[in-house]
Parts: C-alpha cells; sequence; structure tokens
C-alpha cells in the first residue's frame, strides 16, 4: 500500500477539520491501494477524524509547541518521516499574520525540508495532485457514533417530528445570525406547521479551558427567555460534541446559519436546513444526504471582505478599543448585523424555510434532487455569483 500524509493542520474550527476528511476521503475513493494519514490542529475535534475508518492514523499538532519548541516539539516528532506521498493545504503564506500561520509556516518548513516523500508532493489550494493520482469531490464521509453516545440520546427521544437548532456558528457576535426575535418567528411557524413537533437546542457555551469554536451570540439570558416561551425545547446546550451528535441522529432536520457543525451534521447522515447569508457560502456537501440552503435577498452575499463593517472587522482584529466598541455596537443595538439577517428580510424567508422543512422530511426528496433544488436556486437568487 502507498502511504499518503495529508497536512490539514491550519485552521482549529471544527467545519476545517470536516474539510480535511472530505478531502482525505475524496483522495482515498479514486486511487487504489492508498492509505491516508492526516495531520490536524490538535484544538479540533480530533476525535470526528478517529472515528473515520478510512484513515490508517490521526496526527495531532500543537501551534504552540511548534512555536515555542520548534523542530523540537514533541507533536512533529511522532510524525514519521518516510511517505510515498505528502499533500499540503497551502493557504498561509509568508509573512505570517498571526502565531497559528507562524506555527502553520514553520511546521511546513519542516515538513519540507524533513520528510522523505519518494514519489509526489502537491497541494490543495489550487488543488494539484501528484501524478497519476486523482480526486472526487463526490465522496461521501461516514462518522460513526460511539455507543455510549447514543445510549445517551436515548433518554432526549420523543414522539413526532424532531428538530434540532443551533441559533448561530462558532462566532461571538450575532451578525452571522438571526435575531432572537427573529428566531421566534421561525419557532413560531414550525410549531404552526408541526404541532406535535419537539425542538433540541444544541450548542456550547464559552468555559474556562474551551479553546474550541463555541456558540456565544445569544447570552444565557437570551437562551432562558426562548426556552421559556415555548414548551417544546429541550435545552441541550454543553452535553458534548457526542451527545450532541447522537440527538441529532435521532432526529428529523439540523437547523442552523452556516457553522462548520453542520458540516459535521452532513457526515452522520441527517439533512441540514441552512439559513444561509453569513460571510461564507454553502459549499460542502456529502454525498447521498439531502439539504437545503435558504439564500438571503442581498447581491453582496457572501460577505467575507466586502461589507462596510469590514473596516471594524479589520481595526478590532488589531486594536481593543476598536474590538471593544464592535461588540458593544453590535450586541445592543445590531448595527453592525449581516443585511441577509435584518428581521425583515428574515421574515420574508420564513415561507420557504417552512417548505425546506416540507421537502427535507419527504423520502422524495433525495440528495440528488437537493442538488438540483439548490443548483436551480442558486442560479435564481439575488447573489454574488
Amino acid at each position: 500500500m502507498k502511504q499518503l500524509l495529508l497536512n490539514f493542520f491550519y485552521y482549529n474550527p471544527v467545519g476545517h477539520c470536516v474539510e480535511g476528511l472530505k478531502y482525505a476521503k475524496g483522495l482515498l475513493d479514486t486511487n487504489a491501494d492508498l492509505e491516508i494519514s492526516i495531520v490536524l490542529n490538535n484544538r479540533t475535534a480530533t476525535e470526528l477524524a478517529e472515528a473515520c475508518n478510512f484513515l490508517k492514523a490521526v496526527y495531532k499538532v500543537d501551534e504552540r509547541e511548534i512555536n515555542m519548541f520548534r523542530d523540537s516539539a514533541a507533536c512533529i516528532k511522532r510524525i514519521p518521516l518516510e511517505w510515498d506521498f505528502y499533500i499540503w493545504d497551502n493557504r498561509p503564506q509568508s509573512p505570517s499574520k498571526n502565531e497559528m500561520e507562524e506555527a502553520f509556516l514553520r511546521f511546513a518548513d519542516y515538513c519540507k525540508r524533513k520528510l522523505k516523500v519518494k514519489e509526489g508532493i502537491g497541494t490543495l489550494f489550487p488543488m494539484t495532485l501528484p501524478a497519476p493520482m486523482k480526486y472526487t469531490d463526490e465522496a461521501c464521509v461516514d462518522i460513526q457514533l460511539p455507543d455510549h453516545a447514543k445510549g445517551f440520546a436515548n433518554k432526549y427521544q420523543r414522539k413526532g417530528e424532531k428538530f434540532c437548532i443551533m441559533l448561530s456558528g462558532g462566532s461571538v457576535t450575532k451578525r452571522y445570525c438571526p435575531s432572537l426575535k427573529s428566531w421566534i418567528r421561525i419557532i413560531n411557524a414550525i410549531n404552526k406547521n408541526h404541532p406535535e413537533c419537539t425542538i433540541y437546542l444544541l450548542g456550547a457555551r464559552k468555559s474556562a479551558g474551551n479553546e474550541r469554536s463555541y456558540t456565544a451570540a445569544f447570552s444565557e439570558e437570551e437562551i432562558k427567555s426562548l426556552l421559556s416561551r415555548f414548551d417544546n425545547i429541550i435545552d441541550c446546550y454543553d452535553l458534548g460534541l457526542w451527545n450532541q451528535l447522537a440527538i441529532i441522529k435521532q432526529s428529523n432536520i439540523f437547523i442552523s446559519p452556516h457553522t462548520g457543525f453542520g458540516m459535521v451534521v452532513l457526515c452522520i447522515g441527517k439533512p441540514w436546513l441552512t439559513l444561509s447569508g453569513g460571510d461564507w457560502p454553502e459549499y460542502f456537501f456529502n454525498k447521498g444526504v439531502p439539504f437545503y440552503s435558504v439564500f438571503p435577498n442581498d447581491k453582496d452575499y457572501p460577505h467575507a471582505g466586502r461589507t462596510k463593517y469590514s473596516s471594524w472587522q479589520k481595526a478590532s482584529s488589531k486594536n481593543w478599543l476598536f474590538s471593544k466598541i464592535e461588540r458593544r455596537i453590535n450586541n445592543i443595538y445590531g448595527r453592525l448585523q449581516i443585511p441577509s439577517f435584518r428581521e425583515k428580510r428574515v421574515a420574508k424567508k420564513i415561507p420557504e424555510i417552512i417548505n425546506a422543512i416540507r421537502l427535507l422530511l419527504s423520502s422524495d426528496f433525495t440528495y440528488e434532487t437537493a442538488f438540483k433544488t439548490h443548483l436551480s436556486n442558486l442560479r435564481s437568487a439575488n447573489i454574488d455569483h
């Protein structure tokens, strides 16, 4: 068997971990006699990779350890030096912008100097694979849930239709998601059309020692107010990654704005209804798993680096005062909210959200049908194509 090392260490949010798994599976599906090992940031959800039986090994790299000890870092000493192929995520370029990029560039340089690659080296951005290697983006990643999580989720089982909702993605600000008022309207519409349904509210609060993504756009008081308003919502915050995924697995649909967690949901075989409209487009699909993206009516979507608050983003990333002003304006007044998620715009999308739920509940709405619908909606949407 040929041995390939896939270096996907750079980003630590959970969605980027899943991207790495998809690249690995796409390479494995199209190249015979190949075994793939992957390098991930140790602050990402590495347990997801360890639950993929198509990977030979998962190597966890600590960016702080690399910056401190360079070539002597214990985390990189565990990685074998001899490989047949080496493919790396080459997005970061010199000079580095932050400690994370600095660590990645040091690790990339280490690999360039130390790895003994017999047959070929490739990159992902753009994808340049060693000959005669091929890749397919029509791969299916199947993440297996541990038995203990399945057992835990059984006590949350309810009769009727079951919907899981994550109010926001991993961002700590509210500009990337509907407001609490908008969510109340959405849930009211869901309950009207599905009066016997149960809604599971998912997320992770910021806690001491938690270095992963967390869903802190809404305060504890806001979450409690939402829970008290509806008697069919179950609080599933802070139950842990596997337990929350097991709850989703026994539910019908996962509903959220763009979030890497939704990409994991697709990889456990459950439909994702995405309320699109933030910085990033919907680009991740898992063959065989239906999905639906509710596109915004906004020609500036996707917004990354384009809207007027971008100057605030750049300033706040470098200056604590700008950061404090940004959070205060955004959290109290909502003036920096992405236009796609303003309450009037979200309200106009509620009929489509309800129709999307109807489609995703139907066995006739297959992955192939979902993809055709997605492309049709994409072409007709008032967005930046």
